[in-house]
């Protein structure tokens, strides 16, 4: 798919250490706080509720689609989407065109692998998240992905407060492409058992499914 996600930590560290120079450091946790991640938006974002939103792309790399999932801390929903995706890109064939990616707003996790009770969720139904790694949300990331889904509302308005005016255009909220789920968020299954973790793939998965849609749409497969 382009790039190995087991060097993603170099990369990251090496987007940290040039932040300066090259634009690409982590997000701002001052200037964008991050509310309870279930609980909706911030008071002073609003959140524009539309099963189109973020849809109309103007793709950057126009042979290759990169798509971005945005998180907490890149340990539980959002490498479960990315997982999920590219098993469904590798499906297709579409693996030369089609770039999978996932972060976190926070760098709470850094590094890590994702928790292992997604790891043994996804496993159950054929997809693989070992070789993900956490990394945090970085300011490159919006100039070079031309989708960034959120998995909730706090994410989405983190993302929206911190883009650039030019690439605003390019969120969404990720189960703004489901079928079944559209105007929801996908739950914070953390502090719950293996049914939470079901419950996220049953959503990643349906939402997943209209993504690539919305992507060969946009690639003309």
């Amino acid at each position: 798919m382009g790039k190995s996600r087991q060097q993603r930590p170099n990369r990251v560290l090496k987007n940290v250490a040039s932040g300066l120079q090259s634009g690409a450091h982590p997000i701002d946790r001052t200037s964008a706080q991050e509310p309870e991640c279930t609980e909706g938006v911030h008071e002073d974002s609003e959140y524009r509720a539309s099963p189109n939103q973020g849809r109309a792309v103007v793709f950057q790399h126009p042979a290759k689609v990169q798509v971005l999932f945005v998180c907490t801390g890149n340990i539980c929903r959002s490498p479960t989407a990315e997982g999920v995706l590219r098993h469904l890109i590798k499906t297709e064939n579409l693996e030369p065109h089609v770039l999978v990616d996932s972060a976190g707003t926070h760098d709470y996790h850094v590094g890590e692998q994702p928790d292992q009770r997604s790891v043994h969720a996804a496993a159950k139904r054929g997809y693989d998240l070992t070789d993900l790694r956490a990394r945090q949300l970085v300011v490159s990331d919006f100039v070079e992905f031309d989708y960034l889904l959120a998995m909730d509302r706090g994410h989405w308005s983190i993302l929206d407060r911190a883009a650039p005016e030019e690439h605003r255009g390019k969120i969404s909220m990720f189960l703004d492409f489901s079928r079944k789920y559209a105007g929801h968020e996908v739950p914070d299954p953390y502090g719950g058992g293996g049914q939470a973790f079901e419950f996220v793939l049953d959503m990643v998965e349906d939402g997943a499914a209209g993504l690539l849609s919305d992507i060969k749409k946009k690639l003309g497969v």
